[in-house]
């Protein structure tokens, strides 16, 4: 049954971007230079084979940190490490168990005023985490 989760994951990307204009006004510009003003939709998506179809979806918001993430304050600094750029997030220890149960990562929204779009599939929900320094929750 692969039109649920699809369904699920286009419902969460248009949310996203009906929320990205909102989250840009002019308040941005009165952030400090060093803590740039964010809003991210992170979408975390079983594909077709796992054991839970249960997917995720969270928002991060960095300067000031906060959003539904469960540990927003180490995730925007993950982020503002690498200037908003999920491809050069450093990928930390884990250890993962030995089962391949491939998850969709999404990351949908702006950082410091440009748009931010991520998606990359992995091996599991622990892979994909420890893949994105934990900006994808495990």
């Amino acid at each position: 049954m692969r039109f649920p989760a699809l369904s699920r994951t286009a419902a969460a990307l248009a949310v996203a971007a009906c929320l990205v204009p909102l989250a840009s006004t002019p308040a941005a510009a009165d952030s400090p230079a060093d803590d740039p003003h964010a809003f991210l939709t992170l979408v975390i998506q079983p594909l077709e084979g796992t054991p839970s179809s249960q997917g995720d979806v969270l928002t991060l918001e960095c300067g000031p940190d906060g959003g539904t993430h469960p540990t927003p304050e180490a995730a925007c600094d993950s982020l503002r490490a690498v200037d908003g750029d999920f491809e050069a997030l450093p990928t930390r220890f884990a250890l993962c168990p030995p089962v391949i149960w491939p998850v969709r990562f999404i990351a949908v929204g702006h950082w410091d005023g440009r748009g931010v779009y991520y998606s990359r599939v992995m091996g599991d929900r622990c892979s994909g985490s420890a893949a994105t320094d934990g900006v994808f929750p495990a």
